[in-house]
């Protein structure tokens, strides 16, 4: 279990858990619907998954967050799904998508296990809440980007995700494993960060990302 620094309103707390690097086989993880039933990641295996991870609805960036991903859910794929997971009781997340009209994401709950949060890292130790950040899976199960928010007041780099957005891929050419922790690609979406554990041979990415138009 890797132990991080963050900072949530300039105090600094720890976000602990298994942080993961892209090119990582994304954990299967169980979370908690609105009826309190139990929803496994493997249920969404042939889609891409946005994973938009949070502290709380009864926060304003995080519902700014989940208003934003929810209006660029209405324009996304039909085999790209995006939930958004905190560590909000499901009776408060059916009340604030209710409130502000999120009917595009899935938004589930990781109060009981924190299963999501300690397989990707992102449970913060003194609050028992979720730091904030999005991972992205491919339909193959591997994580394709993924970013922990340094600053928890801080909206995730949705880096102009903006009307007309579209999925694509791109070809990525192999990453020297010397070159592979400062690796950067980026596009107009979604930037890629941290491209990691390539082999000594170096490893050919294929990429997922947000491309506005």
């Amino acid at each position: 279990m890797d132990n991080w620094k963050i900072t949530f309103g300039g105090q600094p707390v720890t976000l602990v858990g298994t942080h993961l690097l892209p090119g990582d086989r994304a954990p299967r993880f169980e979370v908690l619907d609105g009826n309190l039933q139990p929803v496994a990641s493997t249920q969404f295996k042939d889609k891409t998954m946005i994973i938009s991870v949070f502290p709380s609805v009864d926060t304003s960036v995080c519902a700014l967050q989940n208003i934003r991903f929810n209006r660029e859910a209405a324009r996304l794929d039909k085999d790209v799904v995006i939930l958004s997971l905190s560590v909000d009781l499901p009776f408060a997340q059916k009340r604030f998508c209710a409130a502000e009209h999120i009917d595009n994401v899935r938004v589930y709950s990781d109060y009981r296990d924190l299963d999501f949060g300690m397989k990707y890292g992102f449970v913060i130790k003194e609050l028992r809440l979720l730091g904030r950040g999005v991972v992205v899976v491919d339909r193959k199960g591997i994580v394709r980007y993924i970013e922990y928010v340094s600053e928890i007041k801080n909206e995730p780099d949705y880096d102009e995700i903006r009307q007309g957005t579209e999925i694509e891929t791109r070809e990525l050419g192999s990453i020297p494993a010397e070159q592979a922790q400062s690796y950067r690609a980026s596009c107009r979406g979604l930037t890629i960060t941290k491209e990691g554990k390539a082999s000594s041979s170096g490893r050919a990415y294929r990429i997922r990302w947000f491309h506005a138009s």
